[in-house]
């Protein structure tokens, strides 16, 4: 019988920020009860979202967490079902599986996923295992405890295939 795990992930547009507007989307979907409902805003400042995210994470709730980076997405890639269907499903609560949703359309600032990261590993004892995610494909095998998937995607095309890479993500 395999032991059902808690699941975090974070899915940030975060570190780089669009340079126009200063701001970059953040997704936080658990299948833990970090919240008492999902929670939403347009505009949050990066200082004031990292503080409400540690806080539910400090607990550590999960089994695993899943750090995902892109840099150079903005909310507008996320608008599309094209672009992220799967992710979409997710936020919009159609899988039911997922028990907190944080979603923030604009995070002003920069919010650097690292301190949660490291805030993991020491409160947690959580390990991390980095992916690169613009290889063509990894081998994955987790021993137990509580683990950190830290995966940077590399930042997508200005061009049409820019839905394509986001999708494929």
């Amino acid at each position: 019988m395999m032991i059902p795990r808690k699941l975090l992930v974070l899915a940030l547009g975060a570190g780089i920020v669009d340079a126009l507007r200063d701001t970059s989307p953040f997704i936080l979907l658990s299948t833990s009860d970090l919240l008492s409902s999902s929670s939403s805003a347009n505009v949050l400042s990066a200082n004031s979202l990292l503080s409400d995210v540690w806080n539910s994470l400090k607990t550590c709730p999960s089994d695993y967490y899943i750090i995902a980076t892109q840099p150079g997405v903005h909310a507008a890639d996320y608008s599309t079902q094209k672009a992220t269907p799967r992710l979409r499903e997710k936020v919009l609560g159609k899988d039911k599986t997922i028990r907190s949703n944080i979603t923030v359309t604009e995070v002003v600032g920069l919010f650097d996923p690292t301190s949660i990261r490291n805030g993991l590993e020491e409160e947690c004892g959580a390990q991390v295992t980095t992916i690169d995610g613009g290889a063509s494909s990894t081998s994955l095998e987790f021993e137990g405890g509580p683990r950190i998937i830290d995966i940077t995607f590399p930042a997508p095309s200005l061009y049409e295939s820019r839905l394509q890479e986001l999708a494929r993500n």
